[in-house]
C-alpha cells in the first residue's frame, strides 16, 4: 500500500496526523484527552428517596452521600467524589438517567480509573506486592502507576488488573443507559 493511500484510509477511519517525521508520520486516533468525541469512563448510581431524604451511592467507587433534594444529592456525590480522589483541577459530572439511575463522569479518566482500582484492592484486602504476584510481575512500581493514574489501562489491561485483584468476581462493562441530547 502507498503511503498517499494509507494516509486516505487512516483519515477515512477517524484518525488525525499530529506531526510529520523525516520518514515518518504520527497518527492518533482522533481522540484527545478532553476531547468530545472522545468516549468517557462512567460508573452508574442510583438515588433514591429514603424519608425526608434522598440517598444516593456510586457503589462501584465505594462513594455515598444524602441530600435533602434530588439535586442537592446530585452535588453532595460529585462532592464526595472530589474530595476522595483529592486532585486539584479534578471534577465530577453527573449525567442524569431514568428513575433513580445516573452515571458519574469527570474530567480525567486516568484520576477516576485510578481510584476505582484503588477502591477495590482495599475491598479484596490484598498489598500492592500480592496484587503484583498475582498478575505474575515482580515490580510493585508498574501496577502502582495505574493507581497513581500515570497510566491509564486498557480493556484488556483492565481486565487483568481486576482478575489480580479479584480473580472469582466479574465486572460488568456496559453500553450507557443515558441518551445523549435526552
Amino acid at each position: 500500500m502507498k503511503r498517499k493511500e494509507l494516509v486516505k484510509r487512516l483519515r477515512i477511519l477517524g484518525w488525525v496526523l499530529l506531526r510529520e517525521g523525516g520518514r515518518h508520520s504520527v497518527f492518533a486516533d482522533g481522540y484527545s484527552e478532553g476531547s468530545e468525541k472522545r468516549p468517557k469512563m462512567r460508573f452508574a448510581g442510583h438515588v433514591v428517596k429514603a424519608g425526608n431524604w434522598w440517598a444516593i451511592e456510586v457503589p462501584d467507587l465505594g462513594a455515598f452521600s444524602q441530600g435533602k433534594t434530588k439535586k442537592e444529592a446530585y452535588t453532595m456525590i460529585c462532592d464526595a467524589i472530589e474530595a476522595m480522589i483529592d486532585k486539584p483541577g479534578f471534577s465530577v459530572d453527573v449525567h442524569v438517567g431514568k428513575g433513580g439511575y445516573f452515571e458519574v463522569g469527570a474530567n480525567g479518566d486516568a484520576a477516576l480509573v485510578a481510584f476505582f482500582l484503588k477502591q477495590q484492592r482495599g475491598l479484596s484486602g490484598k498489598t500492592l506486592q500480592q496484587v503484583v504476584q498475582n498478575l505474575g510481575q515482580t515490580s510493585v512500581n508498574a501496577y502502582a502507576r495505574y493507581e497513581q493514574g500515570a497510566s491509564v489501562p486498557t480493556i484488556d489491561k483492565l481486565t487483568e488488573l481486576l482478575r489480580a485483584l479479584e480473580p472469582d468476581a466479574d465486572f460488568v462493562l456496559c453500553k450507557s443507559a443515558i441518551r445523549k441530547g435526552a
